[in-house]
């Protein structure tokens, strides 16, 4: 009866801590749509990694015209892979990848480090970032609306009209 415990533990063991690298993270398999993602998650991409993890934990909202989740797809990850990917995309902020700097900025809006890095990717030069930074700051901040012109800049182009006589 005691073999009986202690396979219960060392099973319960296993699964709790038996990934505890990067490196070890399964991508489990995606539709079609995103084929591309996968592909580069695959290969390690930190990056790719978070957005179908995200994606799979549906934290995207309905602000957008792509589906909410998978298509026809269900998605299991290991208990810690989140953690060990948010590790690695940090790691790549701080060598100053501004896309991970942005994920960064993401993953707690409330935080003063997550708007560090925020400011660092819009200081840098990355459009959403731009965006997103301003989006934090208080309506009364004089920021906010330089941050929104810059990005305005960025994204949209001036409007001309040509007239013929």
């Amino acid at each position: 009866m005691n073999y009986l415990k202690y396979f219960a533990i060392i099973l319960i063991g296993v699964s709790c801590f038996g990934q505890d690298r990067f490196e070890d993270i399964k991508v489990p398999h995606y539709g079609p749509y995103f084929k591309q993602w996968e592909e580069k998650a695959k290969q390690g991409d930190p990056i790719a990694m978070l957005d179908l993890f995200e994606w799979a934990e549906g934290m995207y909202n309905a602000n957008t015209d792509i589906p909410l989740s998978p298509v026809g797809v269900c998605v299991e990850w290991q208990p810690n892979a989140e953690k060990l990917i948010h590790q690695r995309v940090k790691v790549l902020a701080d060598k100053g990848n501004t896309t991970a700097m942005r994920m960064m900025g993401y993953f707690s809006q409330e935080s003063s480090m997550a708007r560090d890095y925020l400011k660092k990717a819009a200081n840098a030069g990355d459009p959403y970032a731009i965006l997103d930074y301003g989006g934090n700051l208080g309506y009364a901040d004089p920021e906010r609306d330089k941050m929104f012109d810059q990005a305005a800049q960025i994204f949209i182009l001036p409007y001309s009209v040509e007239t013929k006589n």
